[in-house]
């Protein structure tokens, strides 16, 4: 007796087996088709951990710096690339927010108590192919602020100054975002415990390094 599917009879056995070979042919070229419309999608993971640093300026004057390791995912057709335009940081202590761009991609070594970032070259943007993971440090940088009303030096943060303003806290937030050529913006949110051994850290060796943990994003 013959079975009905979709409108087609289908007789014998064989049939019916080609038939499903046909569907899993036709599911796949679907599949292919929506992954090659769509585009490319860039996906940003939020970093592991998060080092906090004085950097020196003319003056011999120290403000915060952060290094981060960005992670990204490609998850459109392999035949869809973007490029990362510019990365982002944003601090917040207390009620006070710092925000920071990308200036050098590093790469840091801890060893006790000492930490040493080699410098692999300035920022600059970045390819992402399809179905490529990517991932580098960022050494962010406070740059000035061209906004009326606000002070230019509002996201230079002196290291001193952080030191005190820390030990009211119990915890930093951190927003990372990236911008890409193709237009996408996508951001991130973790926070690190601002516990004893991490005040104790950057007080008597200048450097802090955490677990930053995630933020789930309403």
């Amino acid at each position: 007796m013959p079975i009905e599917i979709l409108g087609l009879q289908i007789k014998r056995k064989t049939d019916i087996l080609a038939f499903a070979a046909f569907l899993m042919a036709l599911g796949t070229l679907i599949t292919q088709l929506v992954y090659f419309f769509q585009g490319s999608d860039i996906e940003l993971f939020p970093p592991e951990h998060v080092l906090i640093v004085p950097g020196i300026y003319p003056g011999n004057r120290e403000f915060v710096r952060i290094v981060a390791a960005m992670t990204y995912r490609n998850s459109g057709h392999p035949i869809y690339s973007d490029v990362i335009k510019q990365e982002y940081a944003l601090m917040k202590l207390g009620d006070s927010e710092y925000d920071f761009k990308w200036e050098l991609f590093v790469n840091t070594s801890l060893d006790g108590i000492k930490v040493d970032i080699k410098e692999e070259g300035n920022a600059i943007p970045m390819m992402i192919r399809g179905k490529e993971v990517k991932t580098h440090e960022t050494y962010f940088a406070p740059f000035p602020v061209l906004k009326k009303g606000v002070r230019p030096e509002k996201n230079f943060l002196q290291w001193d100054k952080f030191l005190k303003a820390i030990s009211n806290v119990e915890e930093l937030l951190f927003r990372f975002k990236f911008e890409s050529y193709n237009g996408e913006e996508k951001e991130v949110l973790c926070k690190v415990a601002a516990d004893y051994g991490f005040k104790m850290y950057l007080k008597k060796y200048n450097w802090g390094w955490a677990a930053c943990h995630k933020i789930k994003q309403k």
